[in-house]
């Protein structure tokens, strides 16, 4: 069983696998109302996931192809992620 909820487990999967990370598509497809999921509920499971400081590392690695360390690593990452989606951020 995943301990990543959707539709935050298939946007990782789908847009931050670290062979081909699309984060500014996803921005772009968010602000243009083309994403096929619950952008709010998306938005809250990152906030969620980063206040609760318990991610999966061993998930996210699986799923993205990164090889954090741990959890301190992920979360900048996803930190990272989420300011760029939902706050407007370079990703650089």
């Amino acid at each position: 069983m995943s301990s990543l909820p959707e539709p935050l487990r298939v946007t990782l999967r789908n847009f931050c696998h670290v062979e081909w990370v699309e984060v500014p598509e996803l921005r772009d497809l968010i602000k243009e109302g083309r994403m096929n999921v619950d952008v709010v509920l998306l938005e809250d499971q990152m906030n969620q996931m980063l206040d609760s400081g318990e991610l999966p590392v061993e998930e996210i690695n699986k799923l993205t192809s990164n090889e954090f360390e741990s959890i301190e690593e992920a979360a900048e990452w996803l930190t990272k992620i989420r300011s760029v989606v939902f706050r407007d951020e370079p990703w650089s």
